[in-house]
């Protein structure tokens, strides 16, 4: 399970938990596509390009059982 942290220091997303990195990667995708100009979709860049393009940071954190 992951979290998110905004470097840019608004909070947003940071109550949210992902199951997994790609849930992580399509929840920021969607986000960024509203502002996004560029000319190779977001959708075919790595996760770690996402969360750079953002300034986010990826934490993993455990899963209660």
């Amino acid at each position: 399970m992951y979290r998110l942290k905004c470097l840019q220091g608004s909070e947003l997303k940071e109550d949210y938990v992902f199951k997994n990195k790609k849930e992580v990667k399509n929840n920021l995708v969607d986000y960024h596509n509203m502002d996004y100009t560029g000319s190779i979709p977001l959708k075919k860049w790595t996760l770690d390009q996402i969360l750079d393009y953002g300034s986010w940071e990826l934490i993993k954190i455990k899963e209660n059982k």
